[in-house]
């Protein structure tokens, strides 16, 4: 009788440790502002030298890019183009998945510099001066949070949609 015991123990033991390994667990990570603030800092570049993208301080396919009412394409053979509200445009060529550049009317504002190319991943715009004006935290595609460089919480996006801290739509982007 005292053998039978162990052997089910055994046998009770065995399929639950076996379940145990045969389950992954699945999940995304969920981040508060402060847990996206935290990594988002971490390892800043505060300043970067702007001259290297000199060639792209005019956009090189303004006529195409501004076309904003007829042509709402986003991918060409070389580059993404995301389009905001107003004006603005941000592209990103596909031999340089690391960097995009914010245009406003065919002229440069910005460079948003990636640390990554998988999420989560950090993006940090510079302006025409090389000066660091944002921080963000990349969760997935769907979804970043924006601060300031002094760690300020800016805005959510969240899908197409973007937050203040006070949870009202601020801005949509095409």
């Amino acid at each position: 009788m005292k053998n039978l015991f162990i052997y089910v123990l055994i046998i009770v033991y065995t399929m639950i440790f076996q379940n145990a390994l045969a389950y992954t667990i699945k999940g995304k990570v969920e981040y508060t502002v402060e847990n996206a603030r935290h990594d988002a800092f971490l390892n800043v570049p505060y300043k970067i030298d702007v001259s290297q993208y000199e060639l792209y301080f005019k956009d090189p396919n303004i006529k195409r890019n501004c076309n904003f009412d007829k042509n709402k394409k986003n991918k060409y053979k070389d580059y993404y183009i995301t389009y905001f509200d107003g004006r603005e445009y941000a592209v990103c060529y596909k031999n340089m998945p690391m960097i995009s550049f914010y245009y406003d009317n065919g002229n440069l504002v910005y460079i948003e510099k990636y640390d990554r190319i998988r999420y989560p991943q950090k993006a940090f715009k510079y302006d025409m001066s090389g000066n660091l004006v944002s921080v963000c935290l990349y969760i997935s595609g769907a979804e970043q949070y924006v601060f300031r460089t002094n760690g300020e919480f800016v805005g959510h996006w969240k899908d197409d949609n973007y937050y203040n801290e006070k949870g009202e739509l601020i801005y949509t982007r095409k």
